[in-house]
C-alpha cells in the first residue's frame, strides 16, 4: 500500500474514533447510531462502514486508546530513580495523572466513562480488554515493587501484588473525585500523605531510617 494513501486511512480512521467519542460521551452507546457520527463528520454512513465493520467494532476502538497508552508508558516506567518514596512525590502523582484514568483519557467527557464502564458490565469482550488493561498496569508496578524487595527495601513479607493493587486502588480513588470537581492540589495532597503512609509502613527498619536520615 503506498505511504500517502496508508497516511490518509490513519488519519481518517482517528477523525471517525474522534467522532464517536463525542457522540457516544452525548448519547450513549445504545443511543448512538453509526449515522450520527456520520452526521457529525459531515460523511455517508458508508464511508465509516469502511473502516469499521460495526458500532461495536468503532467503540472497542475508542477503549484501545487507554490500553494502548499503558502499553507505550507503563506505569513503573514513570519513576526515574530507584527511591520508592519517589512515589508519594507530587511529580509522580501528576505523571500518573496523564495515565487512562478508568479507562479512558483525562480529557474526555466523564460521561463517556461512564459509558465505558456501563457497557462493560454487559460486554465480555470489552470487559475482557479492561482486565487487560489493568492487569498490565498492575503487573509493572508490582515487578517494580519485587525490585524494591530484592534490594531490601521493601519488607521480605509483604505481598507485593497486594501493595500495588491498593496504590492504583488510590490514585483511581482519588483521580475519580476529581471527575466531580475536586481540586487536583487537594488530591495530590491527599495521595502524598496516603501513599507515604503505606509505603513507610512496608520498608524495613534500615531502609526507613535511611530515608528519615535523607530528610534531615
Amino acid at each position: 500500500m503506498p505511504r500517502v494513501l496508508q497516511d490518509y486511512k490513519i488519519r481518517a480512521k482517528k477523525r471517525i474514533v474522534d467522532a464517536a467519542i463525542k457522540v457516544f460521551a452525548e448519547k450513549g452507546f445504545h443511543q448512538s447510531k453509526m449515522t450520527d457520527i456520520a452526521k457529525k463528520l459531515g460523511v455517508s454512513k458508508g464511508t465509516i462502514y469502511q473502516y469499521f465493520k460495526s458500532k461495536e467494532d468503532l467503540f472497542k476502538a475508542v477503549v484501545q486508546i487507554p490500553l494502548e497508552k499503558v502499553r507505550e508508558e507503563p506505569i513503573a516506567e514513570l519513576l526515574e530513580s530507584g527511591n520508592l518514596l519517589d512515589i508519594t512525590s507530587n511529580t509522580f502523582y501528576d505523571k500518573l495523572w496523564s495515565m487512562p484514568l478508568f479507562f479512558s483519557e483525562p480529557t474526555w467527557p466523564t460521561s463517556l466513562m461512564f459509558e465505558i464502564t456501563s457497557e462493560a458490565s454487559r460486554n465480555p469482550s470489552l470487559a475482557n480488554s479492561l482486565h487487560t488493561m489493568y492487569d498490565e498496569a498492575l503487573t509493572g508496578l508490582t515487578k517494580y515493587f519485587e525490585d524494591q524487595k530484592e534490594k531490601g527495601v521493601i519488607r521480605p513479607e509483604v505481598n507485593t501484588h497486594h501493595l500495588a493493587m491498593g496504590l492504583i486502588a488510590l490514585q483511581d480513588g482519588l483521580q475519580g473525585y476529581e471527575l466531580f470537581g475536586i481540586d487536583q492540589a487537594e488530591t495530590g495532597k491527599a495521595w502524598a500523605e496516603i501513599s507515604n503512609i503505606l509505603l513507610r509502613s512496608v520498608m524495613t527498619n534500615k531502609a526507613a531510617d535511611a530515608k528519615y536520615n535523607d530528610k534531615r
